[in-house]
């Protein structure tokens, strides 16, 4: 316990001290230890060991009348180990400096704009604009993939997986609570969409095989259908080829929320972003979101970089599960830019 105290001690003394601007800094974090016992008539008996660490950092910011937010979420199922990586001083100052930096920001002139996502963003995008709609319950519940198995909803360079075997990441697990043995599960290739995300009953409906993502938060309630680690597939381009497609648009680099809806349309809240001029990064921006329908967007992925990266979050569907998201940075040619989300 003491430990933990002087972990988020040390963030908040990093993120208060890096400037006089930032006026609070909290630190909530948890962990879960624990095993998972289940037992079935086919004759499964399966013990999994559960751990998970978690934290969310937040700063806020002040100055001249204008106020910034800042957050930053991280997690693991490896252990305390994680803030060997996240080092805590680093991560205080990582997210009073985003707080601080927005300050200087300007508001953004809204309308339609070619933007490049960074990684952050795309996790985001996928799991709630795209992830909500490939799991099957909500497919049969008029979600807009249910008439769209086989058929082609995005560019050539969108293939989008949900896969709880990446080990460390926060939607890893063996077996889910129905006792699948999860898998690697593509839901979309090269713009075509390839399958959902099923529990036992939904699989049945569906002439399909249970793909190991039916999640309970606890014994207390029924499994159902939550996605585990959902990206999308990086390509070859850099991230200078990415922006340098760019004439007028902006740079969304790290979300604040996001939501969607079961036919298609989107909103997601942007943190952290940037004009881009003629090909290169220019000033700040504050108070932006992205919005549209998800499978007109897709059509108008046109680049998609080679970097990847996946990050830990926590999703409600009625209870809590932790899955991870993310991917590369891609560049989309139009979407909606909006204010205040």
């Amino acid at each position: 316990m003491e430990d933990k105290i002087k972990t988020a001690l040390l963030v908040n003394r990093a993120g208060l001290g890096f400037d006089e601007r930032v006026k609070s800094c909290t630190m909530d974090y948890f962990d879960l230890t624990g095993t998972n016992y289940f037992v079935n008539s086919e004759g499964s008996s399966i013990e999994q060991d559960k751990l998970y660490v978690w934290g969310r950092i937040t700063a806020s910011a002040q100055n001249e009348g204008v106020y910034t937010f800042s957050r930053e979420e991280i997690g693991s199922t490896a252990g305390y180990e994680l803030f060997d990586e996240q080092v805590p001083e680093v991560l205080g100052e990582k997210v009073a400096k985003r707080a601080v930096e927005q300050l200087k920001a300007k508001p953004l002139k809204g309308g339609t704009f070619p933007v490049v996502l960074g990684p952050n963003v795309v996790g985001v995008f996928v799991h709630e604009a795209f992830g909500h709609l490939a799991e099957a319950d909500l497919a049969l519940s008029g979600g807009v993939l249910s008439e769209n198995m086989g058929k082609k909803i995005g560019s050539d360079l969108v293939t989008f997986y949900d896969d709880g075997t990446i080990e460390g990441s926060f939607g890893a697990f063996k077996y889910d609570d129905e006792g699948v043995k999860t898998e690697k599960t593509l839901l979309i290739k090269d713009g075509v969409v390839a399958g959902l995300m099923h529990n036992r009953e939904t699989a049945e409906k569906f002439n399909a095989q249970p793909t190991g993502n039916a999640r309970a938060e606890d014994f207390r309630v029924e499994p159902i259908i939550r996605m585990r680690c959902t990206y999308m597939q990086p390509r070859d381009h850099s991230f200078e080829e990415l922006i340098e497609k760019v004439k007028r648009g902006y740079y969304f680099k790290s979300f604040r929320g996001g939501q969607a809806n079961l036919d298609g349309t989107f909103q997601v809240g942007i943190q952290e972003g940037y004009e881009i001029v003629n090909g290169e990064v220019g000033e700040p921006v504050r108070d932006a979101s992205i919005s549209g329908n998800t499978l007109e967007t897709l059509h108008k992925v046109n680049a998609v970089g080679k970097d990847f990266q996946l990050d830990p979050g926590r999703c409600g569907k009625g209870q809590t599960a932790f899955i991870g998201d993310g991917g590369p940075h891609i560049m989309v040619k139009e979407v909606i830019v909006g204010g205040s989300a």
